[in-house]
């Protein structure tokens, strides 16, 4: 990263961001994984480059597996955190010491099925695995064919019907539900 820095080359400092990003986001490190996205991005924005594809495809799939470790506001605030960092300010933070505290995972029991919360539709609960899978409301629209406003609304209940608060708490109760 500081070599990229000094060599002057925004795109070479948006990769590291985006690959130590990955890394974080594979000790579940959903705030740090946030900012450094958003960080990457906007360095990405500012010297107009743009992502192939693939590498695209594969961006999507990190953050989408991150973003489910964090409730949609925290992930928001994380990113507008990030991408307001200069350059330098991304770069010392990426590799910074600064560690965050892994979410704790949410005891969740199977539901006995006369409970309410055992009453997903088959839809919800086809959303519910997308949720687990880490997909945002955007890309759920897309593979269901749905609006946005139907995936939010269905969120909405799932989360309802749940009891739960956060979309990483409907992937750990899926996760429970095929255990």
């Amino acid at each position: 990263m500081p070599l990229a820095q000094k060599l002057g080359s925004g795109l070479l400092s948006a990769m590291c961001l985006e690959g130590l990003a990955a890394v974080y986001g594979a000790k579940a490190e959903g705030t740090r994984v946030a900012r450094l996205y958003g960080a990457a991005e906007a360095l990405r924005l500012a010297i107009g480059a743009t992502l192939s594809p693939t590498d695209w495809a594969e961006l999507e799939r990190n953050m989408a597996t991150a973003r489910a470790t964090l409730d949609a506001a925290s992930w928001e605030a994380a990113w507008a955190e990030g991408r307001a960092m200069t350059p330098e300010q991304a770069a010392e933070y990426a590799l910074s010491e600064e560690s965050e505290a892994p979410p704790a995972a949410p005891s969740l029991e199977r539901p006995p099925a006369d409970e309410p919360t055992a009453k997903l539709s088959r839809r919800e609960k086809e959303l519910a695995e997308l949720l687990a899978r880490g997909l945002t409301n955007r890309r759920i629209a897309k593979e269901l064919v749905l609006s946005e406003r139907t995936v939010e609304n269905h969120v909405r209940n799932i989360l309802k019907k749940l009891k739960l608060s956060s979309r990483s708490e409907v992937a750990a109760w899926v996760e429970a539900q095929r255990s």
